[in-house]
């Protein structure tokens, strides 16, 4: 496969944890910002839970980088 084409398994993967990370992220910020409510934080922990179910379905496709998943 030439360089220049996208691999869509990986595109798919690197999108997935791209979104993972940033939801992370505002799950720290939430955690302490007052006007973040619990229902809002659970919500969020349920979109951070789904990304992290779907890396970890994508395990083998990740490789050795998997196993910190």
């Amino acid at each position: 496969m030439p360089a220049s084409q996208s691999h869509p398994i990986k595109d798919e993967l690197a999108c997935c944890i791209q979104e993972t990370e940033a939801l992370w992220k505002k799950r720290q910020i939430a955690i302490d910002a007052p006007y973040f409510a619990l229902d809002n934080l659970a919500h969020l922990d349920s979109r951070l839970n789904a990304r992290l179910d779907t890396l970890r379905q994508k395990r083998p496709e990740l490789g050795h980088a998997g196993t910190a998943i």
